[in-house]
């Protein structure tokens, strides 16, 4: 089992608005080496070519270099190094912004790959010391370090408490067990001051030896498991397929595969039957608000429910005609009636609005097309259908197994432990796998020379060049000779959007019968909780795959938009707590705020920091950006009180369009 990993970790600090690297280091398990900015004459493109070219040795051949956050963050910075360095070209794989893996290659015949550990194993580092039973990892004076006036080879006395960024006033014990322990060991060796490059190696260093054994003893466990290599899969959803496809994916009695691999123009065809999870707003205020999460709702729906599987056959026409419509089983095109006086329908749509495209559940007439299981349930509300075409499948259950054993394996576990996590992040990560987007983007990094010939290229379409400002392009693009665009289809995807549609089109249909409850009123519904105005029956409420969890009662709620709520209520120890969600804003914020919101046209700023990265420079811009927060209303039909102009309740959209507009 090959587990030639080393782990390398960055620091950075805070520089007129741009994240700048200070320190690497990198560690094989058995040396550790770091570099400091202050030894590369404050050059950060040396520091970063020396940290790359520490690897460049025979020894490291073939190995995976793991950083945790490589790729969306640690990329920036060494990029355009690893463009510089590379002895051939290099053609990392990127998916939505993201590298999922960066081959690099030195010398004649050597290479290692570079990959997000995080990608593998997404939780934070800090939670992963605890969860692995780790050395803790420590804390940093991350706000020191950022003063443009502290000198990098700073010695000198220790820092203020103010530096450490903790959100407490006073100091916390994670800050005074480091001031003591450093005392201690100031005292042992007559030393009298903190010095910022010995203690950021120290730190950083630190964080390799807990990632390396981290990820050692994750693969430890999945091998012993599964007889699976975990290093050999970038991303958890591709382990976690490999774990399936090793120890439970058979060929059917009838002598198909279970999984239907998607080619040529079906995948076109399906994926608009792939609309995903439902967030709304129901109602925008209330009080003693039961709050509920299913465990597992995606797993819960792949132990119990048939998948389509086996080839697929398509039709034109009204199949129903012939086969009985409870019969069908598959993905169906069809026009939709959805009653008028629906106060929360099922279906849903995807349309164009005037900010960019909407997934929402309308009332009225549309074209879509929709998984059958879902239209039988639909049609139990009074929806009715005019089916055009479709595709039928054969059906069978094939992940209760699966899903069953890492469930009863997870319950087993202590709480948050290595094992628990392993489990968790594994069951929940195969549904992902398989809706993925076509893999027919293509990336290179090449001379800047040769940028018009393969423009040239016939069979190339580029979608986008980036200039690495060191005579390197990376160009991303399309080869038609692989995709075969031209005539809009696409070959042997290693994916399967009917099994994705089929899991999230079951979890609607769970969510749905909760979200209708006869008696009960719904404020807010996520893809996988409701927000209800009293407590479930007892039935529904547990531990088991597929049961409700009471998260918390909001003695009072707030409803704005879908991701945009808070609400107060009650910890174990009976102490009053607020929580506030808003969508791409970090920040805490009072929940008193949001009530007034609740009138017409009524918003408040919100300032915070986001980070850009810039692949062009090699670094990270740090902008200060304003959010704006107010009730939307792109997915339901807001009510006001004509007289308040307060926000009161909402209502379904109407379509009345048989072929309205719809992502392509």
């Amino acid at each position: 089992m090959g587990t030639n990993i080393i782990i390398m970790d960055v620091e950075t600090r805070d520089i007129e608005n741009e994240k700048r690297v200070y320190c690497i280091s990198h560690n094989d398990g058995n040396r550790k080496k770091s570099f400091y900015l202050t030894d590369y004459k404050n050059n950060e493109k040396l520091l970063c070519s020396a940290a790359i070219k520490s690897l460049m040795r025979e020894k490291y051949n073939k190995y995976t270099v793991y950083l945790h956050n490589f790729s969306h963050f640690d990329v920036s910075f060494l990029i355009g190094v690893l463009s510089e360095l590379s002895s051939k070209q290099l053609k990392p794989i990127i998916r939505d912004g993201r590298f999922i893996d960066f081959k690099f290659y030195f010398g004649n015949y050597y290479y290692f790959n570079i990959r997000d550990s995080y990608l593998l194993i997404p939780v934070s580092l800090s939670k992963l010391s605890k969860n692995f039973g780790l050395e803790n990892k420590g804390i940093f004076p991350y706000l020191f370090v950022n003063n443009k006036n502290i000198n990098l080879d700073y010695n000198g006395k220790f820092p203020r408490f103010k530096f450490w960024d903790f959100e407490n006033k006073y100091d916390t014990p994670e800050y005074l067990d480091y001031k003591n322990s450093y005392i201690k060991y100031r005292s042992t060796f007559k030393n009298k001051t903190w010095n910022l490059k010995n203690e950021t190696i120290k730190y950083c260093e630190l964080d390799t030896e807990i990632l390396y054994q981290v990820l050692m003893k994750f693969n430890e466990i999945i091998y012993s498991k599964y007889k699976v290599n975990a290093f050999k899969y970038p991303t958890i959803s591709s382990l976690a397929f490999a774990i399936y496809r090793t120890n439970y994916l058979s060929v059917n009695e009838n002598n198909y595969s279970t999984i239907p691999i998607i080619k040529d123009n079906l995948y076109k065809a399906l994926k608009l039957g792939y609309t995903g999870g439902s967030v709304d707003v129901y109602k925008p205020y209330g009080e003693n608000i039961f709050c509920y999460d299913v465990n597992s709702l995606y797993p819960s729906v792949m132990a119990t429910m048939p998948m389509p599987v086996g080839e697929p056959t398509f039709f034109e026409g009204d199949i129903s005609k012939n086969v009985k419509f409870e019969d069908l089983f598959g993905f169906l095109e069809v026009e939709v009636n959805a009653p008028l006086d629906l106060k929360i329908p099922l279906l849903q749509k995807k349309i164009e609005t005037n900010e960019g495209f909407r997934t929402l559940s309308p009332v009225g007439k549309w074209t879509g097309v929709y998984f059958s299981e879902e239209l039988k349930e639909a049609a139990k509300l009074g929806y009715t259908f005019k089916i055009l075409r479709g595709y039928t499948f054969h059906q069978e259950i094939i992940f209760k197994e699966f899903i069953t054993n890492l469930y009863k394996e997870k319950e087993e576990s202590i709480k948050d432990s290595a094992n628990y996590i392993i489990t968790k992040i594994t069951m929940n990560a195969n549904y992902g796998r398989f809706g993925m987007k076509p893999d027919i983007e293509k990336n290179i990094i090449i001379h800047e020379k040769d940028l018009d010939k393969f423009n040239l290229d016939e069979n190339i379409i580029i979608s986008d060049s980036i200039s690495l400002k060191n005579s390197k392009e990376m160009v991303s693009f399309f080869d038609l000779k692989d995709s075969d665009m031209l005539l809009g289809s696409y070959r042997n995807l290693n994916i399967s959007v009917p099994i994705a549609a089929a899991i999230t089109a079951y979890g609607r249909i769970f969510m749905n019968k909760f979200k209708n409850l006869p008696g009960y009123e719904l404020y807010y519904s996520d893809t996988d909780s409701v927000y209800l105005n009293k407590e479930l029956d007892s039935k529904f409420v547990g531990t088991k795959l597929g049961q409700f969890k009471l998260e918390r009662i909001f003695e009072k709620a707030i409803f704005l938009a879908p991701k945009l709520y808070g609400g107060r209520y009650r910890d174990k120890d009976n102490k009053l707590k607020s929580l506030v969600k808003i969508k791409g804003f970090s920040k805490k914020i009072d929940f008193s705020k949001l009530f007034s919101l609740l009138f017409y046209d009524k918003h408040i700023e919100l300032e915070q920091e986001k980070w850009f990265r810039d692949l062009s420079n090699q670094n990270i811009k740090v902008v200060k950006s304003t959010h704006k927060v107010k009730i939307t209303s792109t997915k339901r039909v807001n009510i006001f009180d004509e007289k308040t102009n307060k926000f009161i309740d909402t209502k379904p959209i109407v379509l009345d369009k048989i072929n309205s507009n719809e992502e392509k």
